[in-house]
């Protein structure tokens, strides 16, 4: 439904690109990557392109007790009701991908241990690691081949440096960046998979009572690896030395990284700040310490916390930038965005207009609302956070974005 309403948008006035920030599907599951794709794309997967398993059609349940339909010990494809009548998003729109955390971590919380890979494989299915992510996203199954116009680049991923994207280092292979409308567009991952094998490199493995329960099943919250915060900082500053503004765009953002909130968790090997930086990562403080300082970064775009929320990041050495998240598509209100960027050449201002954008589809609503772990107020977010103008100052030596709209 939500792609429906995408596309008659775009009809009307037509949409540069979209992006999708993460948590595309829940599980890091194959058959769920193929149900998301098959979304995208309108088309209808039956066979894990990965694993070569099955997929059954899924009866799609009359009601929560139809267990029957629910629980099969097979992957599932698209309902029957939608199979074949799937029309996908309009292929001149193209689709970027960030990943989630959901997308690469069981439950979004918990790293996909070998064991684990063996219990899913009893029920039919199969757990993706990042490089089979990475893959999936490309017609071919071949990053290397860098994807093609029908796939938009691999949704993204094929636009990954050639040099590391035929690598070993599978971990650096799903951030990227683009230029549209006269501004440099950097999609990051900002998902710790690795976390435990990166802890068994390092030859320890926190225990509850040193790190939290939450941070020994899996990293939920966002941080950034070492290579790909110099990636970051050098894709910023070469936008800056072509007078770019930049955009950056990721599942989390400033206000869901890893920051000083987790510093009393501490005990051997240190404080989770210490474990972070001995893991190779770097969480909110050192990353917004360094953001300060530039001059073209414009705004900061993600989700994770499903809820409307706009925050200006203020610095006392730049403009500083605006921290933009959206709510979560299944949680209410059920609503992406449209990003509009206007600019006056005459008197180096621009505006970014947010604009929420619903679906109708009755019943997911229905069950939106009957979600008891979910505050659909603080969610929907303030009138501030919903439809809005965000004003900013073009530097002088930087170049005016686009011709009038750019979305």
């Amino acid at each position: 439904s939500l792609i429906e309403m995408a596309n008659a948008q775009h009809r009307l006035d037509p949409l540069d690109f979209a992006v999708h920030t993460g948590d595309n599907f829940d599980n890091a599951l194959e058959n769920e990557a193929m149900r998301y794709l098959d979304l995208l794309r309108g088309t209808t997967t039956t066979t894990g392109p990965v694993s070569g398993l099955a997929c059954q059609p899924d009866g799609q349940s009359a009601g929560t007790e139809d267990f029957a339909n629910d629980q099969v010990n097979a992957c599932t494809s698209l309902p029957v009701s939608l199979a074949g009548k799937l029309r996908g998003f309009d292929p001149s729109i193209p689709q970027y991908v960030s990943t989630g955390n959901h997308d690469l971590l069981i439950q979004g919380n918990v790293a996909v241990l070998p064991s684990f890979r063996e219990m899913a494989l009893a029920f039919g299915r199969h757990f993706l690691h990042i490089d089979e992510f990475v893959n999936i996203h490309f017609d071919s199954r071949d990053r290397c081949a860098g994807g093609t116009e029908a796939d938009h680049n691999g949704h993204g991923f094929g636009l990954v440096d050639e040099t590391r994207r035929c690598d070993e280092r599978v971990e650096n292979d799903s951030y990227y960046s683009f230029e549209r409308g006269g501004i440099r567009h950097v999609v990051l991952d900002t998902v710790n998979d690795d976390y435990f094998q990166t802890n068994e490199n390092l030859g320890f493995m926190p225990n509850e009572g040193v790190t939290g329960h939450d941070v020994v099943t899996g990293l939920s919250e966002g941080a950034l690896d070492i290579a790909q915060w110099e990636w970051l900082q050098a894709q910023i500053e070469a936008a800056d030395a072509n007078g770019q503004l930049v955009i950056l765009y990721s599942h989390h953002t400033m206000n869901s990284f890893y920051n000083e909130y987790f510093d009393p968790l501490c005990g051997p090997p240190g404080c989770f700040s210490d474990v972070l930086a001995q893991m190779g990562f770097v969480g909110r403080d050192q990353v917004r310490a360094k953001l300060d300082t530039y001059r073209n970064l414009l705004a900061w775009v993600g989700g994770h916390t499903h809820q409307h929320r706009v925050t200006a990041v203020p610095s006392e050495s730049s403009d500083g930038f605006w921290n933009i998240e959206t709510a979560g598509l299944l949680d209410m209100p059920q609503e992406s965005r449209i990003i509009e960027i206007w600019a006056d050449p005459s008197k180096r201002k621009g505006v970014i207009a947010l604009d929420p954008i619903g679906h109708l589809y009755a019943p997911g609503r229905e069950l939106a609302e009957s979600d008891g772990q979910h505050d659909a107020v603080v969610a929907a977010g303030q009138p501030e956070d919903r439809r809005v103008l965000l004003w900013f100052d073009i530097p002088a030596g930087y170049a005016v974005p686009g011709h009038g709209g750019s979305r």
